[in-house]
């Protein structure tokens, strides 16, 4: 089992810390499988359609923080 498993998988939320040279940032995903994060302290979410994209900029995926979210699988609104 891949605990780091950074796949969509409907009904889980997600949220994936990245590490390079000892800082760390985290993503969040959404119910539709974007990923989110945080521009500095008080900017907007931003969107990212997967990880590799941030991927020179943050780091290696270190750990995947998982709930369930019944609320977010298909036809619930």
């Amino acid at each position: 089992m891949d605990d780091n498993n950074v796949d969509f998988v409907e009904g889980i939320e997600k949220i994936a810390i990245m590490e390079k040279d000892a800082c760390l940032h985290a993503v969040r995903q959404d119910r539709n499988g974007k990923w989110k994060s945080k521009m500095g302290d008080l900017g907007p979410d931003i969107d990212h359609a997967d990880l590799e994209c941030i991927r020179e900029g943050y780091g290696d995926v270190v750990h995947v923080l998982k709930r369930e979210r019944p609320e977010w699988r298909k036809g619930d609104v």
